[in-house]
């Protein structure tokens, strides 16, 4: 038979197609990188970066003198519980409860980008997602005009990302004014210092007042083993007078001045 003869009946080549939700980028450590534009170790800088950002904004968009609260906490080497509170009007429970959505986009920069703030949009998304992303299963949790959020995210099996929220009044003192969001996030392998990030914006916004506290960690006591044979003492508790635990205080702060 010759080569003329010869008939090829290519398979036609079949394609199924598949819809995959995004929501998944920001419970992704690997897509959570490439969405924020900063390498996998530094991704839980970001929650700090953001939530400085958003505070900044809604006090100036308030015209008021912004006021920035960071705490720190750490649970032993692995893990760091942080907070971040502010003096502006306060995040709305709908607001809250759009961010919690996924499918849609909720920002308030959708028309415009600033030249110093961060151009992701949709940062609340991104600092939920983050702790997750990082190993943390404890919530977030978001105090604002009365109501306190507690915010749980999962990503189930098929990959769709769920959310347990729940809200409960909040007793506010004052005027009950600000926002305040805590997470906690896993410090292994990350490289993440909380205070250079508050003296950069410190130093590059003049008109806001930052201040920055770490709470340290609790000693533990434990049983002494190796104490010799003929040692008399056999107490296993703290001594008598041990050294009073209170809060560290690292303010670093520049006074507004109106001009």
């Amino acid at each position: 038979m010759s080569v003329t003869d010869r008939r090829i009946n290519p398979q036609r080549l079949e394609r199924t197609m598949f819809e995959a939700s995004r929501a998944g980028e920001y419970f992704d450590a690997r897509q959570l990188s490439a969405l924020a534009g900063v390498p996998q170790n530094e991704v839980a800088s970001v929650c700090l970066k953001e939530l400085i950002d958003n505070s900044l904004d809604a006090c100036e968009t308030a015209q008021v003198a912004p006021e920035v609260g960071v705490e720190v906490a750490r649970d032993g080497d692995a893990v760091l519980r942080l907070s971040v509170s502010d003096n502006d009007p306060g995040i709305p429970p709908e607001v809250v409860r759009k961010v919690l959505d996924y499918s849609i986009r909720v920002s308030d920069k959708a028309a415009y980008r600033s030249p110093t703030r961060g151009a992701q949009g949709n940062a609340l998304k991104t600092i939920i997602g983050i702790p997750y992303a990082l190993g943390s299963r404890e919530p977030t949790v978001v105090e604002a005009r009365g109501v306190r959020h507690t915010i749980s995210p999962w990503v189930d099996p098929a990959g769709e990302v769920r959310i347990s929220h729940t809200k409960v009044p909040r007793t506010v003192s004052g005027t009950g004014a600000g926002t305040r969001v805590s997470l906690t996030i896993p410090e292994e392998g990350q490289d993440f210092d909380p205070l250079r990030w508050v003296r950069s914006f410190a130093a590059f916004n003049p008109h806001a007042t930052f201040s920055y506290k770490v709470k340290p960690t609790p000693q533990k006591w434990s049983k002494c083993t190796n104490r010799p044979a003929s040692s008399r003492s056999r107490s296993t508790s703290p001594p008598s007078q041990p050294h009073h635990i209170g809060i560290v205080r690292r303010p670093y702060r520049r006074l507004y001045s109106a001009t």
